[in-house]
């Protein structure tokens, strides 16, 4: 459920409220803002609210550093890093070549030591997040999700033309894991939720401090018919501009 504040403002707290909603890229929050005295006030449900306070305060300092704040809107934070191994079977590579057509979520190549930029930045209500894979001899492959917390305050990682995945948010082992709970299509109002053997399966990721301002993105996807379908695993470090 979404975090709920109930305030009587005056005109000059609305206006305040508003601004400051605007300035963070939070347009949809900007309008409950200004409905005016009395009404709701929906502040950002973020990571750390879904995580919760105890699993936040176990996360290792760097990671709670990185999905502590979102960028400006008019900043985009960039990450490089190797991609020790880009693995897909033979099952995961059709389900990634199909995924091209609604947004490409995850790369259709596979390799070791890729180099990788990812770019992060607001975008749809939601925190984007470009993948740039430069595998040798052939053209940079992007992927591209965009995470984001809905009004019921879900966290979820959306594809496009309607896809999208529900995630749980935890923590364990001092590291930050987001595990899919269920793969959907909106549907004008209406979220349809895909059978389980018809989704990829279920997606972990994990984000795990290596110390000295570099961390480990780790992905794995596992079918109920076909196994592990995909599988990265690689080391980061935040450029700073």
């Amino acid at each position: 459920m979404a975090i709920s504040v109930f305030t009587e403002m005056n005109e000059t707290d609305m206006k305040t409220h508003e601004t400051y909603f605007r300035r963070h890229g939070c347009e949809d929050i900007a309008e409950v803002a200004r409905l005016g005295s009395g009404e709701l006030l929906r502040a950002h449900r973020t990571i750390r609210d879904l995580v919760g306070e105890a699993g936040w305060w176990r996360l290792a300092a760097a990671v709670r550093q990185r999905f502590g704040s979102i960028p400006a809107p008019d900043e985009r934070w960039r990450f490089h890093g190797s991609m020790e191994r880009v693995d897909l079977t033979p099952p995961g590579r059709l389900m990634a070549w199909a995924s091209r057509a609604i947004g490409a979520p995850v790369a259709h190549r596979s390799g070791c030591n890729i180099p990788i930029d990812v770019y992060v930045y607001l975008d749809k209500g939601g925190a984007a997040w470009d993948r740039l894979y430069h595998f040798p001899k052939v053209e940079t492959v992007t992927a591209r999700t965009v995470k984001r917390i809905d009004q019921n305050g879900q966290m979820l990682e959306c594809f496009g033309m309607g896809f999208g995945m529900e995630l749980d948010v935890y923590e364990a082992d001092a590291a930050l894991h987001f595990r899919s709970t269920s793969f959907y299509l909106d549907i004008g109002r209406w979220r349809v939720r895909l059978p389980r053997l018809l989704s990829p399966g279920t997606l972990l990721v994990e984000h795990i401090d290596e110390g000295e301002g570099a961390f480990r993105f780790r992905m794995t996807v596992e079918h109920d018919l076909f196994g592990r379908v995909f599988f990265q695993d690689g080391v980061f470090r935040k450029v700073e501009a």
